[in-house]
């Protein structure tokens, strides 16, 4: 996404697409800390599962919509096997 796109999206589109990154990021700080790769992630469903539920406690204020919206995400993660750079807050 170009950040003209960006741009033009609707604040709430702009807020979902930071909630993403900040799931992206922390599922990645998630993953260093227990020592996980992206294949693992992909492969076991079990360790996607735990880490999206972790997320859904921490952060007790997402919607049910918000929440499903961060699965499909991380799916769509998951399935091209992106590799992401992320610096932890």
């Amino acid at each position: 996404m170009k950040i003209k796109e960006i741009r033009k999206l609707s604040k709430a589109d702009k807020l979902q697409i930071a909630k993403m990154v900040d799931f992206a990021r922390w599922l990645f700080c998630y993953m260093e800390k227990y020592s996980m790769t992206i294949s693992e992630v992909a492969t076991y469903s079990d360790l996607r599962n735990r880490a999206i539920q972790d997320f859904i406690d921490i952060n007790r204020d997402l919607s049910l919509m918000d929440i499903a919206k961060i699965e499909i995400g991380v799916g769509k993660i998951v399935r091209s096997r992106i590799k992401m750079v992320v610096v932890p807050k």
